[in-house]
């Protein structure tokens, strides 16, 4: 017997769960290290794939989500030595695989926005200084577990908060910026 037949449980929630395990380590080894093991960026490219074959909404949003915020990280990076790590380039193209382009325009928006308070806490209880990095895929990581974590936890309810999930993404919810939808 299946851990789905047992648990009641779709692929698509328990791709998701390993989707989660992936970002969690990649969030707490960039934290330690500000590093990102190629392995778990690859690890949660092979989700991207698959959530792409599980998904309602087509391929065409995963690949778009891939490059779209991925290409202008690594255009900066050329620009300004130093603006982004090459691990976090490699995780915002294999999360966009997974998520769809809205979510990974969300979750770099949130994750630059997250980053940006805590660089300003360093800087204001001179902890750092300009000169200095901190790692910056923990941010990006909280939005897409948040994000995964609307998509299937909220997913069959027929009334959503507006902000809380966007898509098409690996479940094939559809963007909203704020208020009520009635499905």
């Amino acid at each position: 017997m299946c851990i789905r037949d047992r648990f009641g449980m779709s692929w698509a929630a328990l791709l998701a769960l390993a989707v989660c395990g992936i970002l969690l380590s990649i969030a707490l080894i960039d934290a330690e290290t500000q590093t990102i093991p190629d392995r778990l960026n690859f690890a949660l490219a092979v989700c991207g794939v698959a959530g792409t074959a599980l998904s309602p909404a087509g391929w065409r949003g995963h690949i778009i989500g891939a490059v779209c915020v991925s290409v202008p990280m690594f255009l900066l990076c050329l620009a300004i030595d130093g603006a982004f790590g090459g691990g976090d380039i490699k995780l915002m193209a294999a999360a966009g695989l997974f998520l769809g382009w809205q979510n990974t325009l969300l979750a770099m928006f949130f994750g630059i926005l997250g980053g940006g308070v805590y660089g300003m806490y360093l800087l204001a209880a001179k902890k750092a200084d300009k000169k200095d990095h901190f790692a910056f895929g923990p941010f990006l990581c909280v939005r897409a577990l948040d994000q995964i974590h609307n998509d299937v936890a909220y997913n069959d309810y027929p009334v959503r908060l507006i902000g809380t999930h966007a898509g098409p993404g690996a479940f094939g919810l559809a963007f909203f910026d704020n208020g009520l939808v009635i499905d």
